[in-house]
This record gives structure tokens, sequence and C-alpha cells, in this order.
């Protein structure tokens, strides 16, 4: 018997405690990329449980908003002890999602000014590869992962199509430098996973080829 229950997400609750488990996640080992989805505004104990719910408050609200059609929180529980110890968004397009090119992000919970345009950026950065590639309907799968994210997908089929070294545009102030070194902005890796999770010999093996 399995030691662990995946189920779709149903309550506050269990996203709140999914929550909790993104923030042990990314303080161990530190993360601090991390902090443009899940921000900490100071050092102390109760700067953190601050940070940790607003953080449960704008993911249940938007996953109130959002097409349920579309959007699916994924979660693991452990059986032993019944407590969340993981979880996933999901989503599923029946359509290109990008028809008018890649959308601007809007990072809504930084305030406005140069760390929310250098977030956004990051964000838009990152999300090119799957804008340029993921438009057949086939359930093939398209993620961005770290170096710690990578090796999990690795192991259920997912591959590197490109490595993406995130860089800084021409003409901004000196906050771009101090940001891009605090919040330390590792590679990441455009990672696409063929149907099934392998190829034979003469299939494609990269999601520009043709099918």
């Amino acid at each position: 018997m399995s030691r662990y229950t995946l189920k779709e997400l149903q309550t506050r609750e269990e996203l709140d405690a999914v929550v909790d488990v993104i923030f042990k996640a990314q303080y161990s080992p530190y993360m601090p990329s991390s902090s443009i989805f899940f921000p900490v505004s100071g050092y102390s104990l109760e700067d953190r449980a601050a940070g940790i719910a607003a953080s449960q408050e704008r993911l249940w609200k938007e996953h109130l908003a959002a097409d349920p059609a579309t959007n699916h929180w994924i979660i693991v529980k452990e059986n032993a002890s019944s407590k969340i110890v993981g979880g996933c968004l999901w989503k599923w397009h029946d359509g290109n999602p990008f028809p008018d090119g890649i959308p601007k992000p809007n990072v809504y919970w930084w305030p406005e000014g140069e760390a929310k345009e250098f977030c956004e950026e990051m964000i838009r950065q990152s999300m090119t590869p799957r804008s340029l590639w993921m438009h057949g309907k086939n359930a093939e799968g398209f993620i961005e992962a770290n170096e710690l994210g990578r090796r999990l997908y690795e192991k259920w089929g997912y591959r590197v199509v490109m490595k993406l070294d995130l860089f800084i545009p021409s003409n901004k102030s000196d906050l771009w430098n101090k940001l891009a070194h605090e919040l330390k902005m590792p590679p990441w890796y455009a990672m696409w996973r063929p149907l099934g999770g392998v190829t034979k010999d003469g299939q494609r093996n990269r999601p520009w080829q043709p099918l």
C-alpha cells in the first residue's frame, strides 16, 4: 500500500497547508528567487508569519477566481499522519493560451516600483519557451524548473530543451543589479515531456520538431 495519497485540492485549509510546505521547502535549502512569488518583508518571525498569511490569502482568492476546467491544484497527503506534504498547480488548456504572444506578467502582490518591474521581467523571460512551443493539443507537458526541480522532473520523463540564463535588460538602474544579487536568479531549465514520457527511434525528441 502506498504511503501517500494523491488528490485534487478542495478546501482553504488544504491550500493553506500547501503554502506552509512551500515556505518550508524554499528555506531548506534557501532559494532567494522564490521570494518573487512568496515575498517576506522583514527578518523577524512575525514578518515571516505575515508573509505566509498574505500568500495563503492571495492563492485562495486566485483559486476561487480561476476557471476550474483549466486550473487544478494537486496535493499529496502522507497517509500515516494525514499531513499534506506536497502540492502543485497544473494548468490544462484546450487551445493556445498565448494567441497574442507572451502576456505581460503582473506580480500585483509587490508594491509599484522598480522591484515589481524586475520581478515581472524575470517571469516574462522564463515564460518565453512555453509560449513558443506549447501550442499542440496532445497532452504533452512543458514546464520551467530550477536545478532542484530538474532532477525530479527528469525521473518522470521530462527532458531539458533549453537552459535559461535570465538577464538584466540594458538601461536599467543599479537597483536591478542589487535585486539580481539578492534574489540570486539561478539558471532555469525549459523542460518538455513527450507523450507517455518516452520517445522511440525515429520519433521527434524536441518540441520544435514536426509531428
